[in-house]
């Protein structure tokens, strides 16, 4: 098991229309995300594993999940 914990930097830019008319907004900010990966090697070349991180953006947490399949080159 391994961990993961940092911060990004992040732009977002919104248009609408409104009456005919546009509205544009744009926002901008840095959130600090964690995470964890857990894994186990099935033969010398490969490893399995999952992984879940959770990103704290102040508009809306997200948490992602992913599979983690690795190939080790070296022997």
């Amino acid at each position: 098991m391994s961990g993961k914990t940092g911060a990004y930097a992040w732009k977002a830019d919104f248009t609408s229309e409104y009456q005919n008319k546009m509205i544009r907004s744009s926002e901008t900010g840095i959130d600090p995300f964690l995470g964890f990966v857990l894994k186990g090697k099935v033969n010398r070349h490969f490893s399995l594993g999952v992984q879940a991180t959770r990103y704290f953006i102040s508009l809306n947490d997200v948490t992602y999940y992913s599979a983690v399949i690795e190939y080790n080159f070296t022997q």
